[in-house]
């Protein structure tokens, strides 16, 4: 199998990935749900972890049969989040030095994410990592959801770099087949939020970490 250091160009995920943030969308929905008195469904907090904010709107409207409109939710969702993002999120232990590492490798850095713009940006700004990526790939500007390769591809592409030549570091399930069915070896990331989905990630993952330390020894 091709190591880690023989690669030109590295895909990340943000959310339970590079950031520690995916607790904060989990108050955010559990919120959401109890203040319109709706059921807590494990199957409805799967789902909309690998879609867009934009789908998961429409998916969360359809599924409880919602007068809001999509754009009502979003706004709703935006306001509660939009303070975290920009006070609180944190990068992953070994994140922010593992980056360094790989830019003074050479390797091209981007981004394959289901987080607005307007919350990861001044996230990695605060953070002092925005200007370590050379591109960035959100799930609105692609046809499908992290299940297919398509914006990882996106993400490729931005960076000029062939799938081959990539890897792709992701927490969840779904984003580890369609980064898979890219073409791109991909590695495995630990987070609390997918624990029940680790040895599924595993199997179907090149490589897997719990900490992004275990790349800087």
């Amino acid at each position: 199998m091709k190591p880690l250091s023989a690669f030109r160009g590295a895909v990340f995920d943000l959310d339970g990935t590079l950031l520690d943030s995916m607790h904060i969308w989990v108050d955010i929905d559990y919120a959401f749900l109890r203040s319109r008195g709706l059921p807590e469904e494990t199957a409805y907090f799967e789902r909309i972890k690998q879609i867009s904010i934009r789908e998961a709107a429409d998916y969360t409207i359809a599924r409880y049969g919602l007068s809001d409109t999509p754009e009502e939710l979003i706004a709703w969702w935006m306001e509660m989040a939009g303070r975290a993002y920009h006070d609180a999120v944190a990068l992953k232990p070994g994140a922010h030095d593992y980056l360094i590492l790989l830019k003074e490798k050479g390797v091209r850095l981007s981004v394959a994410t289901a987080c607005a713009p307007e919350l990861y940006i001044p996230a990695l700004r605060r953070l002092g990592v925005y200007e370590l990526f050379d591109a960035f790939a959100s799930l609105h500007e692609v046809p499908h959801g992290k299940s297919e390769p398509d914006v990882y591809l996106l993400a490729a592409q931005r960076m000029g770099v062939p799938p081959e030549d990539c890897m792709v570091f992701d927490d969840i399930i779904d984003g580890i087949r369609g980064a898979k069915k890219g073409g791109m070896t991909v590695v495995g990331v630990y987070d609390d939020s997918s624990k029940e989905q680790r040895g599924e990630i595993e199997s179907a993952a090149d490589y897997y970490i719990e900490s992004f330390t275990e790349l800087l020894r």
